[in-house]
Formats: C-alpha cells, structure tokens, sequence
C-alpha cells in the first residue's frame, strides 16, 4: 500500500490554484468529501478526485490539482489519477480537468476526460522516499496543456 506525502503546505498550495483558476472561469470550488489527508491511499475514501467545481448548485467539473516547481517535457502524472479522472468523466459526463501550477510558468490546465492517452512511462521518483516510489506514469505533452 502506497504512503501518501500530502502535506499541509501541499494543500494551501493547491488552494491557491483552485481560486484563480476558479476565478477566471466564474465557478465555487469544495474539496471533496472523504478526502483525508496523509495515511495510505486506502485511507483516503472514495473520492480520487481532489474537488468539485459548481455553477450555483450545478456540478460544471471535477478537477485534480497538481503543483510543480519545474516544467518538464512531457508532464507525468501517475496513471491512477488519469484512469479516476477518465472514470468521472465516463460515468457522468462532466468534464474532468487537470489543473497544474508551474511554480515559474504559472497556471495550465487540460480536460482529461477528452485527452487520448498516447504514451506511459515507468517513473521512479528520484527523492526514494521509500520503495513504492514508482508507478505507471501517464505522458502528457506540454503542447496539450492550456494556459489558464
């Protein structure tokens, strides 16, 4: 079972990406529920997707926030997050997006429920944080990205 290194810092990172992305596109963000921080992804619950994106009571998308410090080409992303973004969006129709923050590049974003899988990778994260530090990662060109 996967560690999970979710920290607090993590989150008010994310936040802040969630607000101006939701101010730019006029939508109420919420975190979705039973979502737990750190503990093991079997604590997490059932909810794989960071938040929930609305138009008054209306659900307009699901959204997953990643921050970054350097912009690689391509982006990876475990294939867990893709095939949980892919099974929102199949299941309800409602756009699942992808929204990433580049520390120096700023904000960019993808609808992942549209977005054709074309290449994965083994990535093994190079901090070894402890021995499941690796999975099946998910290519994304930086040219699928868009700028927020």
């Amino acid at each position: 079972m996967r560690i999970m290194y979710e920290t607090t810092e993590d989150i008010i990172r994310e936040t802040s990406v969630i607000k101006k992305a939701c101010n730019v596109w006029g939508y109420t963000y919420r975190k979705n529920p039973c979502y737990k921080q750190g503990g093991t992804d079997k604590d997490r619950g059932s909810y794989k997707i960071d938040y929930t994106l609305y138009d008054g009571i209306k659900v307009v998308a699901w959204c997953e926030v990643k921050t970054r410090k350097e912009r690689f080409e391509p982006y990876l992303i475990g294939a867990h997050k893709i095939m949980a973004l892919k099974e929102a969006y199949n299941t309800t129709g409602v756009p699942s997006i992808l929204l990433i923050e580049f520390e120096v590049k700023g904000i960019y974003w993808v609808d992942i429920g549209k977005f054709k899988v074309e290449e994965l990778r083994w990535f093994q994260d190079n901090r070894s944080r402890d021995i499941t530090d690796g999975e099946p990662s998910v290519c994304i060109p930086i040219s699928k990205l868009i700028k927020l």
